[in-house]
């Protein structure tokens, strides 16, 4: 009983947000050009056996990383070429997104305002119909916020794991969508630890071994 009861939050969050985030996600075709665009892009890739360089209409097309593609190709190869399967790699990150808040705010706050932050972004329209959507935005957007979710345990409580898990979730954010992840990541911690005036921590921050694993995700 009490560890049903321990875990009952989360669990509560799974599973309402299974329901809400998966449920008729093959209703409407895929109408949005960009969504075309990825799903036949995996598709081509799997044809062709083409696992390191996107495709459209047989040639090689380099406007994102290959990332979201793999992810598709995953799950075209899985439950076949859908509408469900492509879009269910964004439901899927989208209610990621939502537990991983919950644990985060879990760390620093009380448990009640964990829960309320988890459907406070649940309920966001932008953020649903995203999620609902075969496009690149909430992938980027969770391995985002998982960066910055990482470097603030790092600055509160100055475990080195979690630069580690920083530098993971930035190289991911970049193989979805580009140096974008980097700018936004490194560039947001780079503004925090400048205006806080906190220099140590922005020389402890930038002179650190996490570099190396970023760059060896992200360079090849």
């Amino acid at each position: 009983m009490d560890k049903i009861r321990k875990f009952s939050p989360w669990l509560v969050i799974v599973i309402l947000c299974g329901v809400l985030y998966l449920w008729g996600i093959k209703a409407i075709p895929l109408t949005d050009p960009d969504e075309a665009f990825y799903a036949e892009t995996a598709q081509e890739m799997i044809s062709h056996h083409s696992f390191l360089t996107p495709l459209i209409f047989g040639h090689p097309q380099f406007e994102k990383p290959p990332l979201f593609y793999w992810l598709l190709m995953g799950s075209f190869k899985t439950f076949g070429i859908t509408t469900f399967a492509a879009r269910l790699i964004p439901s899927l990150f989208g209610i990621i997104g939502i537990i991983g808040i919950y644990f985060f705010s879990r760390k620093i706050l009380p448990e009640k305002t964990a829960l309320c932050s988890s459907f406070i972004l649940a309920a966001s329209l932008l953020y649903f119909c995203l999620s609902r959507a075969a496009l690149t935005d909430i992938v980027f957007s969770v391995f985002v916020a998982f960066s910055l979710f990482s470097f603030y345990l790092w600055y509160k409580f100055r475990g080195s794991r979690y630069l580690i898990l920083f530098g993971v979730f930035c190289a991911l954010s970049v193989l979805t969508k580009g140096p974008l992840g980097m700018v936004l990541s490194f560039g947001a911690v780079i503004v925090f630890l400048a205006v806080s005036r906190d220099f140590k921590s922005l020389k402890s921050f930038i002179v650190n071994k996490w570099w190396i694993l970023f760059l060896l995700l992200v360079i090849p």
